[in-house]
């Protein structure tokens, strides 16, 4: 059994700056790179740091972008399952000297998924299933939802900052299925209206019944499972944040799938989120 891994494979424009400037205000850029990422390539990467088997379904399309993400894909040994004739767009990703980033994505065809698609893989084939919800606010994402609702996986579920645009009944379907949550403190806070991060998860709770994992940053992390639990945050020096969120969810996946507890998935998790922030963009290999 493998891990399925659902999502964007992205070109990141990564835009070094002292601080974000406000409307009509001017900055000079420090330094300039593209790295390899998107929310799905980013757990993928961790998932091989870690030893876990898995298959990555991205789609990879045309143009500048999608040759970037295939040649660096190719360089790294993930094999491109999924080919678009669609353009790959890119995320500009805006990194102040907190180390705190701004994202300005271009949606392309990495964010697009057809039935056609799935016929690549064999759902027998998987335990585990990361989603995200950039890809389920496309009108492609209805298709991601459809699949998970024919087969029988543990889903794991990462909102993204955007979940809001996220049609509601999908959302509704996509919590039906009784996915693990995984959001960050802003994340969870800004989707319920709720003013503190235990009571967003006890009303998700009852939605999911199952467990609700909220990163809180220099915090740690807190997840409830029926029961509130905080797991100890591993202190490090921030460079940017670029891929924390995927790195956490990806290391809770990988301790799940080795039938570790849910209190060591989190530490492991936020042990490897802690190296992802200390370093210039999200991949560790």
């Amino acid at each position: 059994m493998k891990v399925l891994v659902i999502g964007s494979s992205v070109c990141d424009v990564i835009i070094n700056v002292q601080q974000m400037p406000l409307i009509g205000e001017d900055e000079n850029v420090i330094s300039q790179s593209l790295n390899l990422g998107g929310c799905a390539f980013n757990v993928a990467n961790i998932l091989k740091y870690l030893n876990i088997p898995f298959d990555l379904l991205s789609p990879v399309g045309i143009g500048i972008y999608g040759d970037f993400v295939r040649n660096e894909m190719i360089k790294k040994n993930i094999p491109i399952l999924l080919e678009s004739k669609e353009d790959n767009g890119c995320c500009y990703c805006i990194v102040d000297k907190s180390g705190e980033r701004t994202f300005i994505a271009h949606h392309g065809g990495e964010y697009h998924f057809y039935p056609q698609d799935f016929l690549k893989i064999n759902p027998k084939d998987y335990q585990y299933v990361y989603v995200c919800g950039l890809e389920l606010e496309e009108e492609t994402g209805i298709h991601i939802i459809e699949f998970l609702e024919e087969n029988d996986f543990h889903i794991v579920f990462a909102s993204s900052s955007r979940i809001h645009h996220i049609n509601k009944k999908r959302l509704e379907r996509i919590l039906s299925l009784h996915p693990i949550l995984h959001f960050s403190q802003n994340e969870i806070l800004s989707y319920n209206h709720i003013h503190t991060i235990e009571e967003a998860a006890i009303d998700l709770y009852k939605k999911t019944q199952n467990i609700v994992i909220v990163t809180l940053g220099s915090q740690g992390c807190y997840y409830y499972d029926g029961k509130h639990h905080y797991v100890d945050p591993y202190p490090t020096k921030i460079v940017d944040t670029i891929g924390a969120g995927d790195s956490h969810v990806a290391s809770v996946i990988a301790m799940l799938y080795q039938n570790q507890s849910i209190d060591k998935a989190i530490d492991k998790g936020n042990q490897i989120a802690a190296k992802v922030v200390s370093q210039k963009g999200a991949n560790l290999i």
